[in-house]
């Protein structure tokens, strides 16, 4: 069942001979799976910002927004590690809308009198067919009073794949009609 387990999650058409470490390997997964909900709940997750900077001028343009989790127990869970569990888990829109919340918030602290620099948030494919994403976004900038101008969100190329192509396109229009910048980002992975 482990090894079966093992195939599925690396990909179909792959044959595996049961080793040992499937099962450490499934039990972590179980773990941080169950560990989630609560972890997005407490706002257990916290992030870091990795500058972006203007390679013309040389200055700082904005900050990626990443998410990162120690967990009390289980140590800390990188992001390859949750973020695919997220997804398989439905769990990446509230993830997604507990990072855009907080990066938003923080956003609006770093701004100067002569500087207002951007964040950038990664944006799942699955957030952007939620109907109402859009009006989420706009209902957390209105919140935390980030303009709209100062929100990247960053989505990879997966977007343009041609199931629910009409869901994303809605919610990429109307996004851009608030005046939320899309990146494609990683391009060609």
């Amino acid at each position: 069942d482990l090894a079966v387990a093992e195939v599925k999650r690396q990909g179909r058409g792959k044959v595996l001979t049961f080793r040992e470490s499937y099962a450490a390997t499934q039990k972590r997964r179980f773990d941080v799976s169950r560990a989630l909900p609560e972890a997005i709940e407490v706002e257990q997750l916290v992030l870091h910002y990795q500058p972006i900077f203007n390679w013309r001028t040389g200055t700082i343009h904005g900050y990626e927004a990443l998410a990162r989790w120690n967990h009390p127990k289980l140590g800390t869970i990188n992001p390859d590690e949750f973020i695919p569990i997220a997804e398989e888990t439905d769990r990446i829109i509230a993830l997604g809308d507990l990072v855009l919340r907080r990066g938003c918030a923080d956003a609006v602290a770093w701004t100067t009198s002569d500087h207002a620099p951007i964040v950038a948030i990664n944006v799942s494919v699955k957030q952007l067919r939620e109907s109402d994403f859009a009006l989420r976004v706009a209902q957390i900038l209105a919140q935390t009073g980030l303009a709209a101008g100062r929100l990247e969100l960053e989505v990879t190329e997966s977007v343009f794949a041609e199931d629910h192509i009409d869901a994303t396109r809605s919610s990429i229009e109307s996004l851009r009609a608030i005046g939320v910048s899309l990146l494609i980002d990683d391009f060609g992975t």
